[in-house]
């Protein structure tokens, strides 16, 4: 079966509780990544729920989170897709942001990131993310997230 054109454009999951930064991402990926399909969820509870339905309907998709939100935070977020049974899941690119920079932030993505494997696509970002920065990210997760062989 041939796909639509909407099923060969990648997809970027805008996850945050604060609506600034979804516009603020929004505008800039529209702007430098125009074939991207966005979705956005204010934290990982609905975030979960509409991904089976982007990997079905995308190639590559790439969750952008949040750290720091109400419900479900980016952290367990991240463990829930590492976790899932679903290989178009499991193996999603994903970069997380925030902005505390703190030390203790740093450790607990370290642990993060040990904790969902070596072969984890999984960056972080501290606020404010330089533009350029971002894209570079997201081009290099687009790479990366090729959909598992069949």
């Amino acid at each position: 079966m041939e796909k639509s054109p909407v099923e060969n454009r990648p997809a970027v999951l805008l996850v945050d509780d604060d609506q600034s930064y979804w516009l603020m991402y929004e505008m800039m990926l529209r702007k430098h990544i125009p074939q991207a399909q966005l979705y956005s969820a204010k934290d990982g509870i609905p975030a979960l729920a509409q991904l089976p339905e982007i990997v079905l309907q995308h190639p590559k998709v790439v969750v952008l989170t949040d750290l720091n939100m109400p419900g479900m935070n980016g952290d367990e977020l991240v463990r829930k897709i590492r976790n899932s049974s679903d290989p178009h899941i499991n193996t999603l690119s994903i970069i997380m942001h925030t902005a505390n920079s703190s030390p203790q932030t740093k450790a607990e993505f370290a642990k993060l990131k040990k904790d969902t494997g070596p072969l984890s696509h999984l960056e972080l970002m501290f606020k404010p993310i330089p533009i350029s920065a971002l894209l570079a990210a997201m081009s290099r997760m687009l790479a990366l997230n090729d959909p598992p062989q069949q």
